[in-house]
């Protein structure tokens, strides 16, 4: 199986940009731990699909 490495970096700066909303909104006692949670949940499974990637499975979008 081919690397795609492009479609893991998409993955991990779509994950990042998960981990940067995370970091914010951590601190706000207004937003519902389960707003927290989805977002942790979200990046968990991007970053995951690029190490798929990494080792040449191409994830679809709503294979996980």
């Amino acid at each position: 199986m081919k690397k795609n490495l492009k479609l893991a970096d998409m993955f991990l700066k779509k994950a990042d940009q998960d981990m940067i909303v995370l970091g914010k909104w951590l601190k706000d006692s207004e937003i519902a731990d389960e707003i927290l949670g989805f977002h942790a949940q979200q990046a968990a499974e991007k970053m995951l699909k690029a190490l798929l990637a990494c080792k040449g499975f191409i994830p679809s979008v709503f294979c996980l």
